[in-house]
């Protein structure tokens, strides 16, 4: 029997590989012959790169960039043949910063356009980002700060780092924006399809949990309004209800409107570059899973997709998850079992800590398969 773990990483608790081995272990104590094959997985988020680049030979590169808050750290993209793959978590990402520290009135994607930067100068002229899990949402401009656009107020003041003061932009300025970029090419790997501003909007729907409060994300949704604005007095071109243009906090409507950038799937984006197909083509089951399962995991998540994928091969799936929204209708065609990990009442903080959520998953795995084993 052969088993393909992929598990969607478990928030602020276990990463892909680590949910991943939890589930081997628990396999593995029913009958040591099985053979569990564990991939990271992931949907254009955190974990992304790891993901696609787990079975090819790339160039990790090494720099420092900027993180939310604009203190300097440690990060790394790869690039692959002429194309660099960077994952926005690492950079501009929410688990970059303590909780206390999170304001999307300041952070900023200015990281990002470091990465790009520094590939641009190596020679590199394709790009896929990976841009979920960010802390920001600034529209991209720190984004395209780094990329050397400048963005003013009516009295001839740069704009300061974050969204919060967006509301004051007056004119936008490329000359000092990169030439090379003309020559750049970017697919944007993201699974949000909200427009840039409004109800659906990236700051009505996603500030919140970077940290804004309810003001602040009527104001933030001012600001984007006001960036889409000067834009389309600039180039007379509106992307602000395109799809994705809301991603990441509006980086989607800066890589679009900007760059020239495409929006493309990121759970779609993993499994085409990743090696997770070719291993589901002669397996009995494929394993996935993620924090919480409910209707929105339809709607292009990754543990969803996968099995959906699964199928294609008559593949039996089986999905765990942190929490299971009893209300909703959640039996589908692509999942044969779904399980939730929690077995007895418990604090969100207890449930969440490394060690338990780690035990949980291997003894849900364990359970079920002593059952079909």
């Amino acid at each position: 029997m052969k088993i393909l773990v992929a598990m969607d990483s478990f928030k602020e608790s276990l990463s892909s590989l680590e949910a991943g081995n939890a589930v081997k272990e628990g396999i593995l104590s029913v009958d040591e012959n099985i053979d569990v094959v564990v991939k990271s997985f992931a949907d254009g988020g955190e974990g992304s790169i790891e993901s696609v680049m787990e079975d090819i030979n790339g160039e990790r590169i090494d720099l420092k960039v900027h993180n939310p808050l604009g203190e300097i750290i440690d990060s790394y993209y790869e690039i692959m043949d002429d194309t660099a793959f960077i994952e926005m978590a690492k950079c501009s990402g929410l688990d970059l910063i303590p909780e206390s520290e999170r304001d999307p009135m300041i952070t900023s994607s200015f990281g990002v356009g470091e990465m790009i930067r520094d590939a641009i100068r190596r020679g590199i002229r394709n790009f896929v980002v990976f841009i979920g899990g960010s802390a920001t949402n600034d529209g991209g401009c720190g984004m395209l700060k780094a990329l050397g656009y400048r963005f003013y107020d009516e009295f001839n003041n740069l704009i300061p780092a974050g969204g919060g003061k967006l509301n004051r932009l007056h004119y936008i300025d490329e000359s000092r924006a990169m030439e090379e970029i003309k020559e750049c090419k970017f697919v944007v790997a993201s699974d949000v399809k909200n427009p840039l501003c409004g109800e659906e909007g990236a700051s009505m729907v996603y500030s919140i949990q970077k940290g804004a409060d309810e003001k602040m994300a009527f104001d933030l949704d001012y600001s984007l309004k006001r960036l889409a604005k000067e834009t389309y007095d600039k180039w007379g071109i509106d992307y602000s209800n395109k799809e994705g243009a809301g991603a990441a906090g509006g980086i989607g409507f800066a890589f679009m409107a900007f760059l020239g950038g495409k929006i493309i799937s990121g759970v779609d984006a993993v499994l085409d570059y990743s090696k997770i197909k070719e291993e589901i083509k002669d397996c009995d089951y494929v394993i996935t899973g993620e924090g919480k399962f409910d209707r929105q995991s339809f709607m292009g998540k990754a543990a969803v997709s996968l099995c959906i994928m699964a199928k294609e091969y008559n593949v039996k799936t089986i999905l765990l998850a942190g929490s299971v929204e009893s209300e909703d209708k959640l039996d589908s065609e692509f999942i044969d079992g779904y399980f939730s990990i929690i077995h007895k009442p418990m604090e969100l903080e207890e449930l969440t800590k490394k060690d338990t959520a780690y035990k949980n998953l291997k003894n849900t795995a364990r359970q079920i398969f002593k059952v079909i084993v």
